[in-house]
This record gives C-alpha cells, sequence and structure tokens, in this order.
C-alpha cells in the first residue's frame, strides 16, 4: 500500500502509466511515483512485502536477500497494471489478483487488445555496484534482456545470466492502438511454368519505409535467388524449373527481427503444352496435332478426337507425342490431349471442300493471254492450289493492250460446267476487268475454266472511226460547238469542232463484234468533247455476204445456149457472169467497206479458180447531213451508187432467150446501118454509140443485150 492516500494524483495519466524510481536498502524499498515526463517530486514508502515488485516492474535476478515467498504483487501494484491496461502472465497464466510471483517464474507484460507499449516505454536494471544500467526501451529493438513482438503489444524482461540486481527502474506507458490486419497472402500458387512471371500478393501487415520485402529462397533454404522491395502489394517471380520459398516481410525486411513473414513453397515444372494445334481445315484434309514437355503417363499421354457427329473418332493412349487423322467431315472436332496433370483442349473447324480449284494449268492459262487474277483480294501467283469455296469473289483484269470478248458465244471468260453448260463471268464496261462470286450449283460441279482475250490493235492513223448512236449524235450535235479564245487571245470566238468529223455514214450491214473495240472519248482536233463510244479495232471493215451454188441443169451445152447468169446483190444492180464461171460451180461475194466513205469494194469469187473473178465498187454508206462535206472528196465516177433493193440474201438468176423472128416467121438476117429507133422486130445490134448519162458498166451491159439481139415493138 501507498502511505501517500492522495497518490497519485487525478492528473489524467492514470491510463497509460508512470514513471516508477525504486532503491533498495535490503529492509525497504523507496519508490519515487511520478506522471511519465514529469521530474520527480516525492518520496513514497512502500512496505517490505512489495520488494522488487511496483506497478511495471519485475526483479528477475536472484537478490541476496529474497524474500522467502517470491514477489508479491499487492493491491496497489495490481490495481496500477490494470489501469495501464497491461495483463501480467506468469507461466503463461493471466494474474486475475494480488499474489506471489514464485522465483524462477517466465514472466511476461501485455497490453491488452486495443492498446500498445508507446515507444517511451522502458526497464532500467541497476546493478549491485549501482553505476551499470541496461536500458532497452520496450517499443524499440530489444537487447538479449527485453524482446517484443506482436507489433508492440507483448514485452517480456529478462535478465542477463549471472548478474545480480537490487533493483530496477522502469516506465510502463501504453496508448490506444488498433493493430493492422496480419500480414496474409491473398494469392500464392504452389506450382507454375519456369521462366514466367508469376504474380504474388498479400494484404495486411506494417509495411516499413520502402515497402514490402520479397525474398525468393532455394530449396536449402539459404540460398537468395531474388531479393525485391516494393511499396505495392504485389510482386512477380521469375525462377527456372526447381522448388523455391516464396517469403514476404513486412516493417524492415527480412533483416529485421520485429518483421512478420510470410512463406509459400513454389514448384516450378514445363507443362504440357501444344507443339501443333491447326484450328482450321478442309474436309479430306490430314491434320497433325503435336504436344511437348508434361510428364507422360506409363500408357501413353490420352488423346480424345470427336468428330462434327459426336462420334469419337480416338479415345486412347498414345506412346508418342504426336497424333494425325482425316478430317473426313465438314463441321467442328474436339481434340484433347492430358498427361494426367495438364489437358489440352482444342477445336478444329473443318469447311466444305471447295467448289472449284485455281490450279497451276489455270494459273498458266491465266498469264498466257494476259490476265491476272485475285480472289478475295488475293493475287493468284501460281505457287499452289487456291481452292475457291462458295461466296469466294473472283476479279480477272486484262493486261493494257487486251480486252476480254463479249459476242453471240456469251463473256469468254468463265467455267465449264459438269453437264456441258457454261457459266459466263460479268464484265464492267471496259470489257477489260471481269469478276465472280462461287456459287454452289448442286448437282452440278465446275469442271474447267476457259478464257480468251483478244489484242487491240495499235492506233496507227491520225483518225479515229466510233461506232455511235442517235444519242450519242445529239450529244455532239451540242459539244461539236464552242467558246474559245482566238490565236492572239485577244477575244472569244465560236469554233465548229465539226469540221474535224470527217464523215458519219450509215451502213447497212451488222457490224462483227470482234471488230468493235474499247469505249473511248470523241476527240474533234484537240478537243475532247467527254463523249464516250466504242472504236472500231480497223477502218476497213469486211461483210461476208455469202455464197450460191448452181447446179447443171441439161448437164450438156443447152445449159449454156442463149442463157445469162445474172447475180442479185444486196444495195447493187444485178452483175452478169460468165457462164463457165457459174454452171456447176459456187460463187461467194465479200463486201470491203471503208469505214470513213462508206465506200465498198464487193469482191466475186468462183470455185472455179478459186479468186475473185469480179470486182466492183459500191457506195454502200448513206451520208447523214452532219459533218463537214467539204472536207469528203472521195467520189468515184464508175462506182455504182448503193440503195435499198430489198435484197438480203445474195442469189443467181438464169435467163434463157430462144430468139423468135416477128411473126413467128424465120428469115434472113439483113445487115444494116441506122439509127436503133427507126427499126422494129428483132434486131442484132454489133456496134452502137450509146449517148446517154448511163454509167459505164450500165452501158456494158445494153451493148451486151443488143449483140445477143433484142425485140424492138
Amino acid at each position: 500500500m501507498f502511505t501517500d492516500a492522495s497518490y497519485p494524483p487525478d492528473d489524467g495519466y492514470d491510463d497509460f502509466g508512470y514513471e516508477i524510481a525504486i532503491i533498495d536498502s535490503g529492509v525497504q524499498t523507496s519508490v519515487k511515483f511520478m506522471p511519465i515526463g514529469a521530474k520527480y517530486s516525492r518520496s513514497h514508502t512502500i512496505s517490505a512485502s512489495i520488494n522488487y515488485l511496483s506497478t511495471t516492474y519485475i526483479h528477475t535476478a536472484i537478490d541476496p536477500n529474497p524474500p522467502a515467498q517470491g514477489w508479491v504483487v499487492n493491491d496497489g501494484s495490481f490495481g496500477y497494471i490494470d489501469r495501464a491496461h497491461v495483463d501480467i502472465i506468469v507461466n503463461g497464466v493471466k494474474m486475475t489478483a494480488v499474489g506471489t510471483v514464485p522465483y524462477g517464474a517466465t514472466l511476461k507484460f501485455v497490453a491488452r487488445t486495443g492498446y500498445r507499449f508507446t515507444e517511451t516505454s522502458f526497464i532500467k536494471i541497476v546493478t549491485a555496484d549501482g553505476t551499470t544500467e541496461l536500458d532497452p526501451p520496450l517499443y524499440a529493438t530489444m537487447s538479449a534482456d527485453m524482446t517484443i513482438s506482436d507489433f508492440g503489444t507483448l514485452a517480456k524482461p529478462t535478465s542477463p545470466a549471472g548478474a545480480d540486481h537490487y533493483g530496477q527502474v522502469g516506465a510502463c506507458q501504453t496508448e490506444a492502438y488498433t493493430p493492422p490486419a496480419p500480414l496474409a497472402w491473398n494469392f500464392h500458387p504452389a506450382t507454375g511454368t519456369p521462366d514466367t512471371d508469376i504474380p504474388f500478393s498479400w494484404t495486411g501487415g506494417e509495411p516499413g519505409a520502402n515497402g514490402y520485402n520479397l525474398v525468393v529462397f532455394e530449396s536449402d533454404g539459404v540460398t537468395i535467388t531474388d531479393d525485391q522491395t516494393t511499396a505495392a502489394l504485389t510482386a512477380n517471380v521469375n525462377e527456372s524449373a526447381g522448388t523455391y520459398t516464396v517469403k514476404v516481410y513486412d516493417k524492415g525486411g527480412r533483416n529485421d527481427p520485429t518483421a512478420h513473414v510470410i512463406d509459400q513453397q513454389l514448384t516450378l515444372t514445363t507443362l504440357l503444352h501444344w507443339v501443333d494445334h491447326p484450328t482450321t481445315a478442309t474436309a479430306g484434309d490430314t491434320v497433325k496435332y503435336s504436344w511437348g514437355d508434361g510428364t507422360k503417363p506409363s500408357g501413353g499421354y490420352l488423346v480424345t478426337v470427336t468428330d462434327p457427329d459426336n462420334t469419337k473418332i480416338q479415345d486412347g493412349a498414345i506412346d508418342n507425342t504426336e497424333y494425325s487423322f482425316i478430317a473426313a467431315k465438314a463441321g467442328n472436332y474436339s481434340v484433347s490431349v492430358t498427361d494426367n496433370i495438364t489437358t489440352l483442349n482444342e477445336t478444329l473447324v473443318v469447311a466444305a471442300p471447295p467448289l472449284a480449284v485455281f490450279d497451276v494449268n489455270d494459273y498458266n492459262a491465266m498469264r498466257s493471254v494476259f490476265v491476272n487474277g485475285t480472289v478475295n483480294g488475293v493475287a493468284f501467283d501460281g505457287s499452289k492450289n487456291v481452292g475457291l469455296f462458295a461466296g469466294d469473289k473472283l476479279v480477272f483484269t486484262c493486261e493494257q493492250d487486251y480486252k476480254f470478248i463479249d459476242d453471240v458465244n456469251g463473256v469468254s471468260i468463265g467455267f465449264n460446267m459438269s453437264d456441258g453448260s457454261k457459266v459466263h463471268m460479268t464484265l464492267d464496261p471496259t470489257d477489260k476487268i471481269a469478276s465472280y462470286t462461287m456459287v454452289d450449283k448442286s448437282p452440278l460441279t465446275y469442271d474447267q475454266m476457259f478464257i480468251t482475250t483478244r489484242k487491240i490493235p495499235d492506233n496507227v492513223a491520225a483518225n479515229n472511226v466510233y461506232l455511235v448512236d442517235n444519242q450519242i449524235i445529239n450529244t455532239l450535235s451540242s459539244t461539236r460547238f464552242q467558246i474559245v479564245p482566238n490565236s492572239e487571245g485577244t477575244a472569244l470566238v465560236a469554233v465548229d469542232y465539226g469540221d474535224f468529223i470527217i464523215d458519219l455514214i450509215e451502213l447497212p450491214f451488222a457490224i462483227d463484234p470482234a471488230m468493235i473495240g474499247l469505249d473511248g472519248t470523241i476527240t474533234l482536233g484537240g478537243y475532247d468533247t467527254k463523249t464516250i463510244a466504242p472504236q472500231l479495232v480497223d477502218d476497213k471493215l469486211v461483210f461476208y455476204i455469202g455464197k450460191v451454188t448452181v447446179p447443171e441443169t441439161y448437164g450438156n451445152s443447152l445449159d449454156y445456149h442463149q442463157t445469162e447468169a445474172l447475180f442479185h446483190l444486196p444495195f447493187i444492180n444485178p452483175v452478169n457472169i460468165a457462164l463457165e464461171y457459174v454452171i456447176g460451180q459456187q460463187i461467194s461475194v465479200e463486201y470491203h467497206v471503208n469505214a470513213y466513205s462508206g465506200k465498198a469494194t464487193v469482191l466475186i469469187s468462183s470455185s472455179k479458180i478459186n479468186d475473185v473473178i469480179i470486182m466492183k465498187e459500191l457506195d454502200a454508206g448513206f451520208k447523214i447531213p452532219y459533218a463537214n462535206y467539204a472536207r469528203n472528196n472521195m467520189d468515184n465516177s464508175n462506182i455504182d451508187i448503193g440503195g435499198d433493193n430489198l435484197v438480203r440474201r445474195p442469189y443467181i438468176e438464169l435467163v434463157r432467150n430462144d430468139i423468135a423472128l416477128p411473126n413467128g416467121v424465120f428469115t434472113i438476117p439483113v445487115t444494116d446501118e441506122d439509127q436503133l429507133k427507126n427499126h422494129k422486130g428483132f434486131v442484132i445490134v454489133e456496134q452502137i454509140e450509146l449517148n446517154c448519162t448511163a454509167l459505164k458498166n450500165e452501158k456494158d451491159e445494153i451493148n451486151s443485150f443488143l449483140n445477143k439481139g433484142v425485140i424492138i415493138k
């Protein structure tokens, strides 16, 4: 008991502890109590029954005059310990009332939950000579005389071996405290793959000034392979194959004995993994899967393959590290491989077989006609066969001097089908680009590709011939007139670029599509009209009119007696042909038309000599009053003027004349020279002077008739 009942004063320090001085005289102990931080100002006497013991102190050394019963904790001492929120633990048992602590007991001071010792708490041990002091603060790093743990809530004083102590001086001060959550793992894998970043994370603890300390130890527990400091609650571990211990420290790290630590054993082994694992294929392909590492079971790796019908085509052990199979069906296959530790899974999507294959032969044929091609934007390069599937977009492009043909036979690029039909591609307006989207035409199949082009002839002339229609003519009617500066640039003048139009001819024959070239803009002089029209590939047009065969009628000279052969042709007067080239022969005719003028050369051939027997000139074109005729000066006075004689197919008329005399009486011929108008009846004219406007060939035909005899009425 304290002799001064007025002490301790009610000064607000009661809940945090007091500073006490103990002086041992061998009979009694003098004690000085003062609030922490104040100076000693009073002396208090405590009875001998509490020698070597006060509110916060225990004398653990052997005393020269020890009390027989041990160390006594009386009411006052126990009360102040309790009010400082500290428990006394004797041999692991908490003291709940006054009592005696036997010699040799293990003694602990424990701050209660919600409190901890402050950094100013200390125990000062005074040795027998009164001069040497050991002064380990409770909260700081302790010497051998004092250890502290559990975030500063446990103080355990001990005494140096062999030392005689007459007393202790100390201060036990606590403060309200909420301890942090214990240092604990958040993510801490036990296994992993070597040489890869393996994340570890944690929570709680008391980070030091630099955060936390992650240390990786080898299996011997001593050799350190990684030592890193991080302010974060996570770090990566990257090690080679082996077994390691990963530790995380708080506070001052692995060299701080007061730091908390958590650990995790980590085993790194190379797991089973794919080497080859295709994800796509085409029906009929052979696909191979292979894998590596892992731990092969004694019976081999378990391989399972399931086809699109959910039928297992493989379900058993494989002793090696690869497996191949034929993906016979379109659809999804599932493939799995396991070593009983790791299971690998893959889905194989198998497409239907191609509708056609663009092979090396197709590529060579394409290039031989100066064409390039793509499928879905990827060029054919001839290095491999390319499957063509439904929906694939094909585009073929002619090189500069070539184009595809589009005539009565269709477009000249496409596919031959299994039933003998053809699929033609679609051309753009220039006939240089063909496109087609692959379509499944089952049950028909695509057999072979066909492709033909023609060369666009060089335009060696300064003039061009265009194929025009009414719409183009109407457009040119306005665009031919332009307002331009004069040669001096001083005024604007009207210019008729129609002066550069040589002729506008309407031909009565259909033009062979092979003679029609690419579309181009019509240029008059140096003026681009921006009017688009197809250009003829040549200004000489050939029209094959037909062939006529004339069989023999009598098979003798009567076929030739008093007989004429008149060849009737389109847009030309009948042509008289010598019978020896006609009877029993084949007659053919061609019109060679000059596209600039419409003038035609008619070539009549006979199989008798297999050559031309008659050549006549014909104006086969109908001039349209549109062009500048002042430039057109190509008339030929010996040319026939073409007119529509309604003949569309050529034919030969055989005219047979049996000469009849007047009144049916045959008389003796009388030779005479006179004007023809003075004679009647049958007349043969050997020579005659014709004064008329007939053309020369017409005059020749009149002479021919008169020479053979005519009847004049």
